[in-house]
């Protein structure tokens, strides 16, 4: 009678009071969309059955992932979930069919699946013996359960494995479900402490920003339940007292968190599930009723949340967190944007190796969502299409313990809006993170005199003196800071673990410059065109054909993207730059103004490339002409210490040892993650 359904939450989950259509319409639309969909599949089945060809499922000899599907009618929904799986770009896995006694075209489809496994039920077992029964026979490593009313989108099955192996200690990955009208029906599961659950985020719109990170949860729906198979057996697989169906999902979940491992809610395993589709919404409350009781019985819920709490947004994840931290940037903190942003992100890091949770804000551009996670860890939350700052402080009254503002346009809207409410940052921490004091950078790019200077920098240190803490790139930056008023003052540099490749002085060719340019109007822009029209030709001249520059790095502008000339390479923005590295004999910085650290030039030394730099680079580092790097200031000076450090073998071995030094006492992830951890706690 029954085809496996999800846990309680499809029943007993109110729908948010902000539905924009009302309870009774989204109703009434779901139960629309679901007749539509009935004709669609019935019609899509009838003209497959009426060709000649079968549908696929790869047949591996060692399958990483056996699928699990217990079916007992519904033939048309049978056959859309297998087309989707077919589709998936994952081709180590097995399936295994459990057929319940199905009275339909059932038998006649599966006659039609080639690679599939069958097993057939003179009766009908209903899920959780059939499930069982097919685990046994199971031959990969990991398990995947999944209703016969489900269509898996494209992607799901690879990234929920993806997800399994990140971590020895996961043991359930589940999936983002959404109803066939388009509307959210779960993004994890919420165990209250009366035994009911709640599926976070039903009735909403499930491409919100609040549904697109890895949480760790209570539980996950077993319409789509991956787990290991070794796991499973262990525990005895789903437990028999909950048959036919329902709760044996929570209280499969619930044995894992009590054994030691965790159930993670992955967004990237989406899947449509029908809901209901063979049995009826009276008969399902009926069970999820009994089987709470017998579910209760099993499991203590000391600890979890009153189900009237209101309290979804902190039920939400399972995990406990030092801290609940919101980091506002102007872009998502992605590396390969340069501008201090490689930066953010190592703190971003550091935040999640504390045991932070973490929300990013980012408040000028926004991405696609399959750019956001390119780089950022799945388990932070990002703000891409979201309200104002002002509605998601006021949605999360104190939710967040920190928070940090980056760069000084960001630091002036949050002083504007502390000003006119200053009840939604009670209890907060608020750190301003100067990134870099952008003053010193604009005066020098002005060519300000120095009085002007200096009211430039005042102007901007005043800002900064409204936070709990400041926090400076450069012991030289923290002096300005304090010699103009700012009380609190804490330095964090940068962090890079020394990495230096393995070619030596001979087999490294060619110069190296690696920087994001956004525009023409800065630092990066400004050191490329000044390094190819000036300093370039004369490396040509002296050094020949021998004397190659590669540009790599984001580049919007158009005048670098114009330069034509012999010995130019570009290699472009990659993700990894390592290999770019290894091939350059010589890094060069030829920055003429700029403020906060070169991070450029701390990665090419980890990496073990020897660098030529102006005497500002130099400066902002603390390190010494002949020591750590060579300096130049004018286009002369600048070439022939290229040349030199380019020819003399010596010079490189010594140079890139020191900054190596350099980098292994001042750059320690390690040691920057104390840092940070320092700045947190005051």
């Amino acid at each position: 009678m029954f085809t496996r359904e999800p846990g309680p939450a499809e029943i007993s989950a109110p729908q948010p009071p902000d539905n924009p259509i009302g309870d009774d319409a989204s109703h009434l639309f779901r139960v629309y969309a679901q007749l539509v969909q009935d004709g669609l599949a019935e019609a899509q089945l009838a003209c497959f059955l009426s060709t000649a060809g079968n549908l696929q499922h790869s047949v591996p000899e060692q399958p990483e992932l056996t699928v699990i599907i217990v079916v007992h009618n519904r033939d048309d929904l049978t056959f859309q979930c297998l087309w989707s799986l077919s589709i998936q770009d994952f081709s180590s896995y097995e399936v295994i069919i459990v057929d319940n006694a199905s009275t339909d075209r059932t038998s006649v489809l599966l006659k039609r699946i080639d690679g599939a496994r069958v097993i057939r039920n003179e009766e009908n077992l209903h899920f959780i013996r059939a499930a069982n029964q097919a685990a046994k026979e199971a031959r990969g490593e990991f398990l995947l359960f999944l209703n016969n009313d489900t269509k898996l989108f494209p992607g799901s099955v690879a990234s929920a494995v993806k997800t399994i192996r990140s971590s020895d200690d996961i043991g359930v990955v589940g999936g983002r479900l959404i109803f066939p009208n388009g509307i959210l029906q779960e993004a994890g599961g919420i165990l209250w402490n009366d035994g009911t659950c709640e599926g976070y985020g039903r009735g909403d719109n499930p491409s919100l920003y609040k549904y697109l990170f890895q949480r760790d949860v209570d539980y996950c729906s077993g319409a789509f339940l991956l787990t290991r198979k070794n796991v499973f057996v262990k525990t005895g697989g789903f437990d028999n007292d909950y048959e036919p169906a329902y709760y044996e999902d929570v209280d499969y979940c619930r044995k894992l968190w009590d054994s030691g491992m965790r159930v993670v809610y992955d967004p990237g395993a989406a899947l449509l599930h029908y809901e209901f589709a063979s049995a009826t919404p009276e008969e399902a409350l009926a069970l999820q009723t009994s089987h709470r009781v017998i579910f209760c019985r099993k499991h203590p819920l000391q600890g979890h949340a009153d189900p009237g709490s209101g309290n979804q947004l902190r039920a939400r994840n399972k995990r406990k967190f030092s801290h609940t931290v919101l980091l506002l940037e102007e872009y998502t903190p992605h590396p390969y944007l340069g501008a201090g942003y490689p930066r953010t992100h190592r703190i971003l890091s550091a935040l999640l190796q504390l045991g932070c949770f973490v929300t990013v804000h980012p408040t000028r551009k926004e991405e696609e969502w399959r750019e956001v996670y390119r780089d950022i860890p799945g388990e932070v939350e990002v703000l891409i299409g979201r309200g104002s700052l002002e509605s998601i402080l006021e949605e999360r009254k104190n939710y967040y313990g920190v928070l940090i503002v980056s760069r000084p346009k960001n630091w002036e809207a949050i002083r504007n809006l502390r000003c006119q409410r200053p009840d939604l940052f009670h209890g907060m921490r608020i750190i301003y993170d100067t990134e870099a004091l952008a003053s010193i950078r604009d005066a020098a790019a002005m060519g300000l005199n120095e009085q002007e200077t200096k009211d430039l920098i005042q102007h901007e240190t005043e800002l900064a003196s409204e936070a709990d803490c400041v926090v400076a790139v450069s012991e030289t930056e923290k002096q300005i800071l304090l010699h103009n008023g700012v009380a609190s003052v804490e330095v964090l540099g940068y962090a890079v673990a020394a990495n230096p490749g393995e070619r030596t002085f001979a087999g490294r060719h060619g110069f190296l410059f690696v920087g994001a340019i956004h525009d023409d109007a800065t630092p990066n822009a400004d050191s490329v065109l000044w390094f190819m029209n000036e300093i370039f030709p004369i490396l040509r001249k002296e050094l020949g054909s021998e004397a190659t520059v590669t540009l790599a790095g984001l580049n919007h502008s158009d005048r670098i993207a114009s330069i034509r000339c012999e010995g130019l390479l570009r290699a472009g923005a990659p993700d990894d730059l390592t290999a770019v590295y290894d091939a350059a004999r010589v890094f060069v910085a030829p920055t003429r103004f700029g403020a906060g650290i070169p991070i450029k030039v701390l990665d090419a030394a980890a990496h073990g490339v020897p660098v030529v730099a102006t005497s500002l680079v130099a400066k902002q580092l603390g390190w010494q002409d002949g020591v750590e790097l060579l300096t130049g200031d004018g286009p002369a000076e600048f070439a022939q210490q290229c040349i030199r450090l380019y020819q003399n073998d010596s010079i490189f071995y010594q140079l890139r040892m020191n900054a190596l030094e350099r980098i292994h006492s001042e750059c320690a992830p390690e040691q920057f993650r104390v840092k940070v951890n320092r700045i947190l706690h005051g």
